[in-house]
């Protein structure tokens, strides 16, 4: 984990190391708006090349300190580097936001608004010529597709089909979904609105307020189904006013 922070909170067992994991602390000033994945990780540090070495090599010591046999991460990308490179079997698991299909370019995932292509592509290409020039460091081959790069063995999707970004641009069997982690004896029992009219599905969603479409979809939703809807950031006096028959 790359903040300690919270580790004392949890009882670990016996004989369990912890270890900070690299993380980029140079990122580029005023990139805004990423609408690609080459874009999140230029954004997170993958616009310099030293840092990308260095975050690399810190993922080779502690893989070699940690006698390593497989690696399995969520948003790593620099770790799962490290592993394509010493040929250790790794595995990504997650919801699928940071699994993009391995085929490249990178697709869009910011399609509800107008993004510059030219950038996204020039960012790839940056991005690519950085992760290139570790592998070839490390006496490995480049790659001709950044997703192809930084893919592992076996991607792991925390979620179902129809919640995953990139479902459609999946090759077939490129990905495994296992679903969402369920545990029992918390949460509560959803209280649906217009719960004896079998005529309207049920959809549960969750919005933000500062997205453009709120509104609108939550309108649709009203008219046509029975709605429970958490909207990250609405104010008591916004919900009110959006609270219906239909939509809670």
């Amino acid at each position: 984990m790359p903040d300690l922070a919270d580790a004392a909170r949890v009882r670990w067992p016996e004989g369990v190391a912890i270890l900070c994991a690299p993380q980029a602390r140079h990122l580029p000033d005023g990139f805004f708006n990423q609408s690609t994945y080459a874009e999140l990780l230029y954004g997170c540090g993958y616009h310099d090349a030293n840092q990308v070495s260095g975050l690399v090599t810190g993922w080779f010591n502690l893989m070699d300190l940690c006698d390593a046999d497989a690696i399995l991460a969520d948003h790593a990308p620099s770790a799962h580097l490290a592993a394509r490179i010493l040929g250790i079997p790794a595995a990504r698991i997650g919801s699928g936001f940071f699994a993009p299909p391995a085929q490249g370019p990178a697709p869009r995932f910011r399609d509800w608004q107008a993004t510059d292509a030219q950038r996204a592509v020039r960012i790839e290409r940056h991005v690519l010529e950085v992760v290139n020039g570790v592998r070839t460091l490390s006496g490995v081959a480049p790659c001709g597709e950044l997703c192809l790069a930084l893919a592992p063995q076996l991607d792991l999707i925390a979620s179902w089909p129809e919640l995953d970004c990139y479902a459609a641009l999946r090759p077939a069997n490129s990905v495994v979904y296992i679903g969402n982690e369920v545990v029992t004896g918390q949460g509560l029992v959803p209280q649906w609105p217009t719960a004896d009219d079998p005529s309207r599905k049920r959809v549960a969603a969750y919005l933000k307020s500062d997205y453009g479409g709120t509104r609108t979809i939550l309108g649709e939703l009203e008219r046509h189904y029975s709605t429970v809807a958490f909207v990250a950031g609405l104010g008591s006096s916004e919900r009110a006013s959006l609270q219906s028959a239909n939509l809670w």
